[in-house]
Formats: C-alpha cells, sequence, structure tokens
C-alpha cells in the first residue's frame, strides 16, 4: 500500500476530476483498457460525482501495483497527461506524473521488490456425483504451512475426501520507497474445466496477496458434465498475465446425482422402432412416429419427485430453443448441426419421460403433485407442438453417426410425443 504527502494528494483530487475521463464510469473504464491497467478496470469504484470518483480512485491505485514494483497512478497519469496534451491540463498532468513519480521512487524504473517464495495450494471433493455442484478453493500459502485440507473448508457440509494440489513460486512484493516495507500484489487466478460447467460467470478471479499473510480463500463453483475421472486446471498469472504455472486436479463422478434414500433407479437400454411390432422376449419397443429403427437410448425410471424434475428440466432447454427459433426470420438459414443435435437430445429426453410416465407407480403421490406434473406435461406438449411448426421440412443437416439426420426426422417426432404428451394420464 502506497501514500502520497497531503499537498500531492489534493492536487491528485483537483487535476483528475478536471479530466473528462472521470466524468462518468464508462468513459473512465475506456481508459484501463492498456495491458498494464487492464487489471485493475474491474475494481474501480463507483461515485455519484468527478469529484467523489478522483478521491475514490485515487485511494484504489494507491492500493495496488504490478507485479514488477510499478504504480498504476503513475500509469493512468501517464495517458490522461497524452489525452490533454494540448491543453494546459496536460502540462499539469505531465509535472503531477513526474511528482508522483518521483515521491515513490519509481522515476528511474521499476521500483525496488522483494522476492519471497509461496505456495498455491488448490482443493476440490476427491468424489462427487454427476450434476452435483462442487466447491473448488484456492489460496495462496507459505512454502512449509500445511496444506489446504477438508479442515479449511468454510461450508458446514464437509467433503469426506479431498484431492489437493499445490505449486511453489517466487512473487516479487514491490517495496514502498518511503517506508522500505513489501506490500501486496494481486494475482489472478483462471479454471479450465472442459469436463465442469462452471457455474461462476466468469472463470476467472483475482486474489489480493499480503506480503506477512495467507490469502483469502478464493472459490469456484463446478458442476460435472459426466461420469468418470473429470480434470480442471487452475492456472496462475501475474498482473501483467506473467504464467506462474497450472495446478492440475482431477476428481471421479459417480452416475447418480444426490438421489433420495427411498428412491430405486433402474437404467433400461431401449431400441426405438418406426413401426408397432410384436416385442420379442426380453425386449421393449417403444412406439414413436419418425424415430429410425436401432437408435439407443437410455431411459430413467425412478421416483414422481425425480421424472418431474427431469420434465421441468427438460422443458426448459426446450423453451429456451423454441424462443430462439421464433427470432429468427428464417429459420432454415440459421439451423446448424449443434441446433439439431440438442433437438435430437431432446427427443431422446421425451422419449424417455413418456414411458417413465407409464411406468410410474404413483402410489401416496399427493393430488397437487399430480395437477403440477400435468400440467407440466400440457406445457411441454405445446412446446414441441410449436417446435415441430418452426423446423423447416426441407433442410436436411446431419446430426450423428446413425441417428435419423434431418429437420423433417425431428419435425415427424416432435409431433408425435406432442400427442403422446397430451394423453397421459395418472394412474391411480
Amino acid at each position: 500500500m502506497s501514500s502520497l504527502s497531503r499537498s500531492l494528494t489534493s492536487r491528485c483530487h483537483a487535476l483528475l476530476a478536471q479530466c473528462k475521463e472521470f466524468a462518468s464510469p464508462a468513459l473512465l473504464r475506456a481508459v484501463f483498457v492498456t495491458e498494464d491497467l487492464k487489471p485493475f478496470q474491474t475494481g474501480l469504484p463507483e461515485a455519484a460525482s468527478a469529484e467523489e470518483r478522483a478521491r475514490l480512485v485515487l485511494a484504489y491505485l494507491l492500493d495496488h501495483s504490478l507485479a514488477d514494483g510499478r504504480a498504476p497512478l503513475v500509469l493512468l497519469l501517464d495517458i490522461l497527461q497524452e489525452h490533454h496534451a494540448r491543453e494546459d491540463l496536460g502540462v499539469q498532468l505531465l509535472g503531477l506524473k513526474d511528482d508522483v513519480q518521483a515521491y515513490l521512487g519509481t522515476r528511474s524504473g521499476p521500483a525496488a521488490t522483494k522476492r519471497q517464495n509461496r505456495r498455491i495450494d488448490a482443493a476440490l471433493p476427491a468424489q462427487a456425483d454427476l450434476k452435483q455442484h462442487i466447491d473448488l478453493y484456492v489460496q495462496v500459502r507459505f512454502p512449509r504451512s500445511k496444506p489446504l485440507s477438508i479442515a479449511d473448508w468454510p461450508v458446514k457440509h464437509r467433503p469426506a475426501q479431498t484431492e489437493t494440489q499445490s505449486s511453489t513460486v517466487a512473487l516479487n512484493f514491490p517495496v514502498n520507497a518511503r517506508t522500505g516495507k513489501p506490500g501486496p500484489i494481486v494475482l489472478q487466478l483462471h479454471v479450465t474445466a472442459p469436463d465442469f460447467k462452471v457455474e461462476d460467470e466468469e472463470p476467472k478471479k483475482r486474489v489480493e496477496v499480503l506480503p506477512g499473510k495467507f490469502s483469502n480463500k478464493v472459490q469456484f463453483l463446478l458442476t460435472p458434465l459426466h461420469t468418470g475421472v473429470c480434470r480442471v486446471n487452475v492456472g496462475v498469472k501475474s498482473t501483467d498475465e506473467v504464467s506462474l504455472g497450472t495446478l492440475p486436479l482431477e476428481m471421479k463422478v459417480g452416475g447418480a446425482a444426490a438421489p433420495e434414500p427411498a428412491a430405486v433407479v433402474a437404467n433400461l437400454v431401449l431400441t426405438v422402432e418406426v413401426k408397432a411390432a410384436q416385442s420379442p422376449a426380453g425386449r421393449t419397443v417403444v412406439v414413436v412416429p419418425g424415430l429410425a429403427p436401432g437408435v439407443p437410448f437410455t431411459l430413467n425410471v425412478a421416483t414422481p419427485e425425480q421424472l418431474s424434475l427431469k420434465l421441468r428440466e427438460t422443458t426448459g432447454q426446450l423453451q429456451g430453443l423454441c424462443a430462439k427459433l421464433e427470432k429468427a426470420a428464417t429459420p432454415s438459414a440459421r439451423l446448424s448441426p449443434k441446433a439439431l443435435r440438442q433437438m435430437s437430445w431432446l427427443r431422446a429426453q421425451y422419449l424417455g419421460i413418456v414411458n417413465g410416465w407409464q411406468g410410474m407407480k404413483w402410489t401416496n403421490v399427493p393430488p397437487a403433485q399430480r395437477r403440477d406434473m400435468l400440467e407440466q406435461a400440457a406445457t411441454a406438449a405445446k412446446q414441441l407442438d410449436m417446435l415441430s411448426r418452426l423446423l423447416p421440412s426441407a433442410r436436411t443437416v446431419p446430426i450423428a453417426p446413425g441417428m435419423p439426420g434431418s429437420a423433417a426426422d425431428l419435425t415427424h417426432s416432435f409431433r408425435g410425443l406432442s400427442a403422446n404428451l397430451n394423453t397421459l394420464k395418472i394412474k391411480s
């Protein structure tokens, strides 16, 4: 953390407030687009006036520095004096920049730094169920301190076992020219997780590291997308984009997502036929118009609660797909193989729902839940009917090997599924 004399602070407040860039948050953020200032853009404080904004931004920048010790305030003043070079304000800003630079001890280049070793720990649960939310924690510690473990988990329900990776790095803490004490630095953390969905708005986060303390724990919320061994990499960089290393972690993901104790799930692999046929022994034949022979899919036969959740989630995705198609003036020109693959997946999900419904035991299901599920089925039927009307019938785009490849196939399927959902009943 740096500080200025009272006179320099007053000059900074006055001149920064006069800059047009401080008139609004948007104009100020536009200045912080250079490689050196970009890391500080998202942390800029909000204010109602240029004067208040100048005071808050000055305090914010004095609290930070780049990895090589340079002061972001000096960089900002340098850019502003270039913007106002033809004005008297530009001359004043140039003089202010030189005075601030000299006071902070950065006139001759990067400030002195103190090199210290730190250990970066990353930890997540060793096991989880499919689609179960998990926490990934990252913390900067001392090289000889205990590793991040279950004991450090900040939430009440802790995992039974964790997977932890560590990496020791050398960090350059900027030294204040007046006090001779090292100040904080900021590191960037980035998660690369193709096997997971990152629930955070951004997979990048910043963490401040103080010279004599652990950093705060940084949390990423992840959801595994498939079963088996899933991997996530945590990359660490300085604010000027210098890579400090990568921490690879692996976890085992099971096939069920936190089932209720009383629920029993049986996975049945069914084969879809186009026409009704006599079922051979030991084989279940499902008749849905528009599906090609020999297309396998997995049907989860579970409790009514799980069937209701599956129906609600699938219909939510279907509604989003319909909304996208409605906005397109010419849907056929916008359709892609990815969109048709999504529709094909939805078709298989609804086929599983229809057959799961017909084989469901409805004993002790409350009337309110029955009404809700019937309403969900009716909503899904309307959306499937809408999708069948929006889909073009002529355009053919390959979906996947061995699967029907045209929009016409999907249109026919959705019409049949819509009719099936409309005829679903609750058995006593």
